[in-house]
């Protein structure tokens, strides 16, 4: 029985009309957008099956109408669940059906569901097509250890999808066949409470994490596990891809633990950031990224873009990237390690292969550390320093670097016997999972027209909605143009939040031109979702005499002291006019990490995105468009240190100075996959003397032929930068004289690499072209 922070249900009558599934005047209304949204599809992506995502929420039933929640699932396709509190249920609520299944909450980290039997989960899937679970919590019963919310007894393989969602001290074990997606999920193992968030242990499971978070909270050097058999991600059998998670404080040794190979096809692990170990602060356990033991069989891991980062002083000097101790063949492209840990890999694998292309360490410790019956090293580049001292001192001895060719520091190709070995297999991302359109006022919303609002175009709306948004963090945006004349501040500390509009081409928030400023701005909001809104004010233009200098959407967090800004998940949305589009960091060095921006489009700004500060971090541009900008995303703050960013898919155009921006302090990697562009420069200049990587898969840059100088990239810091299957004309210029930077081109079109060299005796250009 479901009920309210008890275990008895307060009936609410029922006999409500049910809601139209969506008008046919609502449907052309929003699919006839001009506003640009990219790709907007409103089919579940990745659904094999031809299962749709429903249009609306319209089409979404009260749960609160029936009398338990075995029943809503038993009657309905489309649930929602509406209050920001506990629910304590009839467990285990049974799945076992032909039809798919949909279950929304209002509220990420607020709206909780918790089993009333802490033996049995809150979920039994025994049959179904699709399964989707968004913005609400999984809670775990009091002192149950490795409590897994969702068990599947399925045979037949399902499409399972944790949406926006928070599994803290859980373990979700993924123990049937299927295709088990999850997006910007909250996994805190709770000190040793769950010995992973996630366990995947059948063959035929193919798991897929993009975005989110995994951390072990709480945890002293005192409570330190003995065996060090702990682990964010645990695969045991079955198929794993982790795409732009952050890990923090593993209580043991390796962030993500693969122990055996797949049929489904290789394990990739990109744009993903660790702070290392933080369970055992003693430093007794390395940190490692990737803990792969030892097996005589072939296990197959890609590893592109990762950042090692850890915080624990007393550890670095025996960290590293990945431990490998099987057959297979691990890759490293465009990793990164600068805070000290000492090795790129390490282990015994005496019948695998390590293939390790433009990698950065800090270290001084001796380059390899691991036995492999072939090894593939080449521009790679060592720091070589004193541990934990390292840091900001480049006077010590330069690069190092193991070369194909011996001591030579030009233009390299890899020999033909291992050209074919050195190839980094592609990513294989999925577009993203997407959300309903917001075409009614869902119970526990508030309608910003029932607030006083017009959505006119002509009345002065900002009080009106300041007092919503004031009042209540789940606002309704219906049709309309709503004029403000002051920036509207979402702020609160308490997370969550849904801010939802009907569809960024009739739900538009729009300030009044003249004056010059922003839309939107927070000072603590985290674990929120936005969709379906425009964001307009001035746009920028380089020939006003006084050009807007605000940010258009702005996210901070400059007081207070939890939840930070963080873990955010914006759909559809556009961000039109203002300096930067969208901003996040820019005026303050607290967080800003790890939120995803998916579906939408930036444009009619000086930067699409902005970047600000150091604790920006692992920010993700998912699906998006950027139209009418002179930098796609960069540096915008002032602190003097920029975040990072990554895009999975991006179409950028009429983009007049470069790409990227980069003021980088902090030594990280960005990952760029399918992004396409035509401005004149990747990146024209690097403001630091970090050193970074830079990793594009499959992506092609083919400069507007009015704007072109034939110099698509040039930096003055020191970089590594890894092509893969994409296409760039024109000359490369990298590095001042005492900068070290590589470039590594696989199976890439350059339109004259032979022509390059390296402006100084540290650079190298490593060709793959089997």
């Amino acid at each position: 029985m479901l009920s309210p922070a008890s275990d008895k249900l307060v009936l609410k009558e029922r006999g409500l009309m049910k809601r139209i599934i969506i008008t046919l005047f609502t449907v052309l209304m929003l699919l006839s957008t001009s506003s640009g949204c990219l790709n907007l599809n409103l089919k579940g992506i990745g659904h094999s099956s031809g299962d749709s995502t429903p249009f609306a929420y319209s089409a979404f039933k009260n749960i609160e109408n029936y009398p338990n929640l075995q029943e809503a699932v038993n009657q309905e396709s489309y649930l929602y669940i509406p209050k920001a509190q506990t629910y304590v249920i009839d467990n285990p609520i049974v799945i076992d059906r032909s039809k798919p299944i949909y279950i929304h909450g209002i509220d990420r980290l607020g709206t909780r569901l918790s089993p009333k039997n802490p033996d049995q989960p809150l979920f039994l899937v025994k049959r179904a097509t699709t399964i989707n679970l968004a913005g609400f919590s999984l809670n775990p019963p009091a002192g149950k250890k490795n409590y897994s919310p969702v068990i599947f007894q399925n045979t037949a393989p399902i499409e399972f999808e944790l949406q926006d969602m928070s599994t803290n001290g859980n373990q979700m074990q993924v123990s049937a066949p299927g295709v088990f997606r999850f997006q910007g999920v909250v996994m805190n193992t709770t000190c040793g409470t769950a010995s992973s968030a996630i366990l995947v242990n059948h063959p035929q499971a193919d798991v897929i994490l993009v975005g989110g978070n995994s951390y072990d909270a709480g945890c002293t050097a005192t409570q330190a596990n003995p065996l060090g058999e702990y682990h964010h991600i645990w695969q045991k059998t079955g198929r794993l891809r982790v795409f732009d998670v952050g890990f923090q404080n593993n209580t043991g040794e390796g962030d993500i633990k693969i122990e055996t190979g797949s049929a489904l096809g290789i394990h990739q692990i990109a744009y993903v950031r660790s702070e290392g170990t933080g369970g055992h602060l003693d430093g007794t356990l390395p940190s490692e990224v990737l803990n792969v033991p030892s097996s005589g069989s072939a296990v197959n891991v890609v590893l592109v873009g990762v950042s090692l980062q850890p915080t624990t002083a007393a550890n670095r000097t025996i960290s590293m990237i990945a431990s490998y101790n099987a057959a297979g063949t691990l890759y490293l492209a465009g990793n990164s390690s600068a805070l000290g840990a000492d090795y790129l890999v390490k282990g015994n694998a005496h019948q695998g292969t390590i293939v390790a292309l433009g990698n950065y360490i800090a270290s001084d410790k001796a380059l390899s550390a691991v036995s492999a019956k072939t090894l593939i090293y080449a521009s790679n580049m060592y720091y070589y320093c004193q541990q934990n001292n390292c840091i900001g001192d480049y006077s010590k001895t330069p690069f190092l670097r193991t070369l194909p060719m011996g001591a030579d520091k030009s233009y390299q190709n890899i020999s033909s016997a291992n050209a074919s070995l050195a190839v980094i297999p592609a990513l294989e991302i999925p577009m993203p999972l997407t959300r309903p359109i917001m075409d009614v006022t869902l119970a526990g919303m508030t309608n910003i027209k029932d607030a006083g609002a017009k959505g006119d175009g002509v009345t002065d709306d900002t009080t009106a909605i300041q007092s919503a948004l004031d009042s209540n963090q789940h606002v309704y945006f219906p049709p309309g143009t709503y004029r403000i004349t002051k920036t509207l501040t979402f702020n609160h500390t308490n997370p969550g939040g849904w801010i939802a509009g009907s569809g960024a081409a009739v739900s538009v928030i729009r300030r009044d031109f003249s004056q010059m400023g922003g839309t939107w701005s927070t000072q603590a909001m985290a674990y929120s979702t936005v969709q379906g809104l425009t964001f307009q004010t001035a746009p920028f233009s380089a020939f006003d005499t006084t050009p807007i200098a605000a940010p258009n959407f702005d996210i901070e967090f400059t007081t207070g002291t939890v939840p930070a800004s963080q873990e955010n998940m914006i759909y559809n949305c556009v961000f039109d006019g203002g300096f930067s589009a969208l901003a996040i960091g820019n005026s303050t060095t607290t967080m800003g990490s790890e939120n995803m921006i998916i579906n939408s489009v930036f444009k009619n700004a000086y930067r699409g995105f902005s970047a600000g500060s150091y604790n920006a971090l692992n920010n993700l541009i998912y699906n998006g468009t950027f139209d009418k900008l002179a930098i796609m995303i960069g540096y915008g703050g002032t602190s003097g240190s920029g975040g990072t960013f990554g895009v999975f898919y991006g179409n950028a155009t009429n983009i007049s100075n470069s790409n990227f921006e980069l003021m980088n302090s902090v030594d990280n990697t960005y990952v760029f996959h399918r992004l396409k562009s035509d401005a004149p420069y990747v990146f024209q200049r690097g403001y630091t003397s970090a050193r970074f990587s830079l990793y594009f898969e499959s992506s092609d840059f083919a400069p507007n032929p009015s704007l072109w100088n034939r110099q698509p990239i040039f930096s003055n810091a020191a970089t590594a930068l890894i092509f893969a299957r994409s296409s760039l004309p024109g000359k490369i210029t990298l590095g001042a004289p005492a900068a070290a930077n590589t470039i590594v081109k696989i199976k890439s079109v350059f339109d004259d690499w032979s022509a390059y060299a390296p402006t100084s005796g540290e650079s190298t250009y490593l060709s793959i072209d089997p």
